[in-house]
Formats: C-alpha cells, structure tokens, sequence
C-alpha cells in the first residue's frame, strides 16, 4: 500500500493507477470516476453506421451489405459523384521514347512567326549652332591659306645660314647697280644673278616661317582685328626680319623674327583697331 495518495491507488489488474487521472469529460479541476466498465456493446446496425461515417464510407457498406436485388440501385450512388476530366499527365512523368520525340516534331511543326525587318529610320539633319557656323569667304580663304602653308617644309639651322648670307648679297648687289652708273657689263651681268639668287633666298625664307606668323597672330585675336588682318600684318613684320637678320650674330632666325612680327601687330592694332587714332 503506498504511503502517500500522491502515488496513485491501488493497482488494478496489476497495472497501477495514477492519483489525479485525466478527466475523460472535459472537467477543468477534480479527481475523474473510476472507469466505466468494460461491457460489450451492442452490435451496431448498419443504419446507424451510416449516419456517422461519410459519404464514401456509407456508400461501400451498403455495397458490402446490400444483397444481390439491391445491386440495382447502386449506379445511381455512382452517378452522384461528379464525373472527373481526362488524365492529367505530370510534366515529370511524360512519356520516352518516340511518343516523346512525336510530341517535340509536332511542336516544331506549328507556325512560327516571322519577324519583319524594322524600318530604319532616315538620319536627321542637326542644325549648326551659331558657334560652329564658320561660313564666309574670309573663312575660307584663312583654311586655304593654312592648306598652302602646311605643305612648305620647315628649315634647319643651316640652311637658314646659307639663306640669309644669299639674302644679304642679293641686297648688296642691288644696292650696287643702283648708285653705280658706269659698270662693266661682265659685273653687271654678275650683280644680277647675286640680285635673282638673293631674292630666291628671301622668299624662300620667308614662306618657310609663315606658320610662325599664324602662331604668334593667335594672341592677338579679339583685338580688334581679325585674323587675316593680323597674319597680313604679322607677315610684313616677317619680311622686314628677314631683310635685317644677321647671321654672323649665330642667333636663330625665328628668335629675331618673333619681335619683328610682334611690333608689326602691335603698330597695326594700335593704328587700325581704335576708332581715333594716335600716333604710333
């Protein structure tokens, strides 16, 4: 006998019972009834199974207990249940073999549509912007003239020796046959081709630095005078450099000619450029 109540009540059959059972009925609080007793029920007709078991279930009892006159009424329970649709072939479960490849001919074979070309669109004309708008026939002489200029080859340092040493015969000669009246026709003869080979070298020399006149025009843009009337002006300047070079100094030919251009803008942005002039 145990102890305490805690423990449970005397065993049953030899299986003991717990204190505080479970309450079969859905009480909240309190000690549950001893069990019913086991007592055979009776045996449940089919009626009353019918009434608690679902449709399905009542509809195979009665299958089970119906007996062969009663066999007639049974498609009608069938007939109640909607009729399904057809099988429903899971993609995972699709068919091998040429039953598969049938289906993919198939799909192949249905109508494809074809694509038609999109029309390409006819390129739109921008309009010029006032700041690229370069028109005009000053402009179009300025680039021939950077045209003509760019194809002249540049110098070397001797050649711009021998040049200007031709340039300053060329102009000793000349001065000659104008102050000398009675000269021989053999030195006459002579000073003209010093004449004709001093000029060849002056312009030859001069068209070799043209460029140079351009370069130092561009800073002087915005003056008051355009750029053709400064490369003009600049180009005068270049022919006096070329008439005043020394070479015997062993200075370079573009260092003295770039203050002979610069004074020649200079004077004609001071001279052209205001609307009263001044002296200069």
């Amino acid at each position: 006998m145990p102890e305490s109540s805690e423990r449970g009540r005397p065993a049953r059959d030899g299986f003991p019972i717990p204190a505080v059972p479970p309450n079969d009925y859905g009480m909240d609080s309190g000690e549950a009834v001893d069990p019913i007793p086991d007592v055979p029920l009776p045996h449940a007709s089919a009626a009353t199974f019918l009434e608690v078991a679902p449709v399905q279930t009542q509809t195979l009892t009665q299958t089970d207990n119906l007996t062969d006159a009663d066999t007639d009424a049974e498609p009608d329970v069938v007939t109640a249940v909607p009729p399904q649709r057809g099988a429903v072939h899971h993609p995972e479960t699709e068919p091998d073999g040429p039953a598969a490849d049938a289906v993919e001919a198939e799909a192949e074979a249905e109508p494809v549509e074809v694509e038609t070309e999109a029309e390409v669109p006819e390129p739109v004309e921008l309009p010029r912007g006032r700041g690229t708008d370069t028109g005009g026939p000053s402009s179009d002489l300025f680039r021939q003239y950077l045209r003509e200029i760019g194809r002249i080859p540049l110098l070397t340092a001797a050649e711009e020796v021998e040049l200007a040493r031709r340039v300053e015969a060329g102009l000793f000669a000349e001065e000659k046959l104008r102050l000398a009246s009675d000269l021989d026709s053999q030195l006459a003869l002579d000073l003209d081709k010093l004449v004709v080979m001093g000029r060849m070298a002056k312009r030859r020399l001069i068209e070799a630095n043209l460029r140079l006149v351009v370069s130092v025009a561009k800073r002087y843009v915005g003056r008051g005078l355009t750029m053709l009337d400064l490369v003009q002006e600049g180009n005068l300047g270049l022919i006096r450099a070329v008439e005043k070079f020394d070479y015997a100094r062993g200075y370079k030919f573009s260092t003295y000619a770039t203050w002979w251009i610069r004074q020649a803008m200079s004077r004609a942005l001071a001279d052209q450029a205001r609307t009263i002039r001044v002296p200069v």
